[in-house]
């Protein structure tokens, strides 16, 4: 059994320095709404009851119940309460984006997420969160929230917001199969998935790292050093790198033979994908699209694809 008393005991912290403080005029509402679900996710999550986390916390379960619903906040200690509990921080109950797996771990539990997702747990929510926010600029964010459900009746968005949560790669391809099949995504709109990468929420520590590469070369070996934070399913590497031009090969993870990614919904997407990412790579310094010569392709017959890149 989780020893509850015993990770409470002895961690009282200097409540003045939680990065808490006055919401401004518009904020309190969504702050609350995020922190509801959290709070509510968390505790599913390791399967506590809101009895035990009333009694935890001091309050009575109607306190807890009205927090989950997003219409009553949390004192400071209250918070840090928590955070002590699920050895999260404080910050990360604020914004929601939490590591559901790592909770459920934790706990000894099975993360949250469909049998479907939890096989073969090498992708992050990194690696589609530009897909799920070009669906939401696109379409909104209730239009997003149905197209998990019909992917999946028990894939909920909220557990979605952790940037490298992991889960399982079929997630991904279900939601490009889905909006290819629902005319959402198509040849037309690639390059408007690949602008919703080239932000910090997506690239995380790496953005700020290609803003200040000085040259084409160096921003191209930069990515290809780093790929692995952000596509866990393909391998990138330097095949030849002259003064003028890059030789770079990506080619499917090992367990990726495991996984249905060349059917015919799904099509040459994912080739397609990697050529327009590389092409606009370069508007990370401001410079214009790189002209991509595809010297072999995975989707048509080769073991993976190779693409000769210039450098300067």
């Amino acid at each position: 059994m989780f020893n509850y008393e015993g990770i409470m005991r002895g961690r009282k912290k200097d409540l003045r320095k939680l990065p808490v403080g006055p919401l401004k005029s518009g904020q309190d509402e969504k702050i609350l709404e995020v922190l509801g679900e959290t709070v509510k996710r968390l505790r599913k999550c390791a399967h506590i009851s809101q009895e035990r986390i009333a009694e935890i916390l001091g309050l009575h379960q109607t306190a807890v119940c009205r927090v989950e619903l997003g219409q009553q906040s949390l004192q400071p200690w209250h918070l840090q309460q928590l955070s002590d509990l699920y050895d999260i921080r404080v910050s990360d109950m604020l914004s929601g984006q939490i590591n559901f797996w790592q909770i459920a771990e934790r706990f000894g539990q099975k993360p949250p997420f469909p049998s479907r997702y939890l096989e073969l747990a090498h992708s992050k929510v990194r690696e589609f969160l530009p897909l799920l926010r070009f669906m939401t600029v696109q379409k909104g964010r209730t239009f997003l929230q149905r197209v998990l459900k019909e992917v999946d009746t028990d894939l909920d968005l909220h557990y979605l917001r952790g940037p490298d949560q992991p889960i399982g790669v079929n997630c991904n391809l279900d939601l490009i199969r889905h909006s290819i099949k629902g005319g959402v995504l198509n040849s037309d709109n690639l390059k408007l998935v690949v602008d919703e990468s080239r932000n910090e929420d997506v690239q995380g520590f790496l953005h700020p790292v290609y803003l200040t590469q000085p040259s084409l070369g160096n921003l191209l070996k930069s990515f290809v050093l780093n790929s692995h934070h952000y596509d866990s399913n393909f391998i990138y590497t330097v095949c030849e790198d002259k003064s003028s031009e890059l030789v770079l090969s990506v080619k499917p993870a090992e367990h990726m033979d495991k996984v249905k990614y060349k059917d015919v919904e799904l099509g040459d997407y994912l080739c397609r994908y990697k050529r327009e990412y590389l092409s606009q790579l370069s508007g990370y310094i401001g410079a214009k699209p790189l002209q991509i010569h595809e010297k072999d392709c995975h989707f048509h017959g080769a073991s993976q694809c190779v693409y000769a890149i210039p450098a300067t």
